[in-house]
């Protein structure tokens, strides 16, 4: 799981209580295996989605804090973007 990939569903909620429910793949590598997981996203206001997992991880939450393009900034407590200018810049 990263950042990114709630990225691909906030956009499809544009107003506040919008909401999107769907079922994804959820690839589990240490099994090998490949399940069918319930999804749903809840436009809480222009820079917050909430993410509800009804499936595989069902019960976990998660607030997505946006950019203005709907790029996500920060997944709940496990994930910040990083700066690019500040990430790739090392003083010598």
């Amino acid at each position: 799981m990263t950042p990114d990939w709630g990225t691909l569903r906030s956009g499809a909620c544009p107003k506040a209580g919008a909401r999107l429910t769907l079922d994804t793949c959820y690839v589990d590598a240490s099994m090998m295996n490949v399940v069918r997981s319930r999804q749903r996203y809840v436009r809480v206001n222009p820079n917050r989605v909430r993410y509800v997992d009804l499936g595989v991880a069902a019960g976990f939450e998660a607030d997505l804090d946006v950019d203005e393009d709907g790029l996500v900034l920060r997944y709940g407590h496990l994930f910040e973007r990083v700066n690019p200018s500040r990430a790739g810049s090392a003083s010598s």
